[in-house]
């Protein structure tokens, strides 16, 4: 009874965080159900506006009820379905979408945007409000012309790529590829007081870019990514060089820029090795955050054992190098060594 109890807590959490679509695509390759005189499939299918999706729900065991999604051309496996609810969400996807793409195609520059994976992103993050979908998208669209986005990963970043180090280590238990970067090394105040806070933002947007560009190398190349989870070790964090009022100010003005033009970019932002100080920061950041942003962020202190708790609940400990309490024996890839390969990224 308890463990049914938890599930449906489990359950009804993710639903509530309006999170459920996320999971569906970390399911494609899992095998499917089968039924039983107990549990015999049931398929519901919806057509509307040519949106096509097909419900095939059959309990692959005693954890409770699984299914199949088939959303146009791309076929999901569902964990976690919930009789009603999620046929629910999914209802809310079949009846906003069509009219979302329809009002969004006309105003899309790239071929990359017109894709059902990246639209729903955006229907959902506004909790399938087609007008603020629209609305924030529109937005997006108009902040990467004025802003000359499409041509910031041809800029000349060597000197920030220098001093602000990115590495990507393996990938997480879904298939995700999983970055890190220390950013208690990055001295924030210095970028401040030397007047290159925006030229510092635009390169942070140049990372958000890039990683993008990774996530949809790593789609055309049959891979079921979405997203990427990061760790953020703040192990060298200091207050003066990384806590500063002119910092802090930086921080909000990211985490905006994040927000408005890159909703669902991140799985998880795990931060770790918080110090005190820190955490008081983090307090206070949060609340110029939406649900959806501080949902993804997850802060530990100093405190090993419940970091490393919460990595190995995402990661596998082959992926993760021997400062992380893995113990991955390769070296871990320099975003600088990764963009010369001139290769996609591989899970396997």
């Amino acid at each position: 009874m308890q463990t049914c109890k938890k599930y449906w807590q489990h359950v009804a959490k993710l639903i509530t965080q309006n999170n459920f679509l996320n999971h569906l695509p970390h399911f494609v390759t899992a095998p499917e159900a089968r039924p039983t005189r107990e549990y015999p499939k049931r398929t519901t299918s919806i057509n509307r506006n040519g949106l096509n999706i097909t419900l095939n729900r059959v309990p692959i065991n005693e954890k409770g009820p699984t299914g199949t999604c088939r959303i146009n051309s791309t076929t999901y496996f569902c964990s976690y379905w919930v009789e009603g609810r999620c046929h629910a969400i999914l209802e809310a996807l079949c009846r906003t979408y069509p009219q979302f793409r329809t009002l969004m195609i006309p105003h899309l520059p790239h071929e990359y945007m017109k894709k059902d994976i990246y639209l729903i992103r955006w229907l959902r993050d506004r909790n399938f409000d087609v007008a603020a979908a629209e609305k924030r998208l529109l937005a997006h669209i108009r902040w990467r012309s004025e802003n000359q986005i499409d041509s910031i990963l041809s800029e000349d970043w060597d000197d920030f790529d220098r001093e602000y180090r990115i590495y990507i280590e393996g990938c997480d238990k879904d298939g995700k590829p999983v970055i890190t970067m220390f950013p208690g090394d990055w001295d924030i105040r210095r970028v401040a007081l030397s007047g290159k806070t925006k030229l510092f933002l635009r390169y942070l947007v140049k990372l958000f870019e890039e990683a993008l560009v990774t996530v949809r190398a790593m789609q055309e190349s049959g891979q079921n990514v979405t997203q990427a989870t990061i760790i953020c070790d703040l192990a060298e964090f200091n207050v003066i060089t990384n806590g500063c009022p002119s910092c802090i100010a930086i921080y909000i003005q990211l985490a905006t820029i994040y927000e408005n033009n890159y909703p669902g970019l991140a799985h998880r932002l795990i931060g770790i090795n918080v110090p005190q100080v820190a955490l008081t920061l983090w307090d206070l950041l949060k609340h110029f955050l939406n649900p959806q942003t501080t949902e993804v962020l997850h802060v530990y202190s100093r405190d090993r054992r419940s970091w490393e708790r919460a990595l190995f609940n995402e990661i596998d400990r082959d992926q993760l190098p021997t400062k992380f309490g893995g113990h991955k024996t390769n070296d871990s890839l320099d975003l600088v060594e990764y963009r010369g390969l001139n290769k996609v990224f591989a899970c396997t």
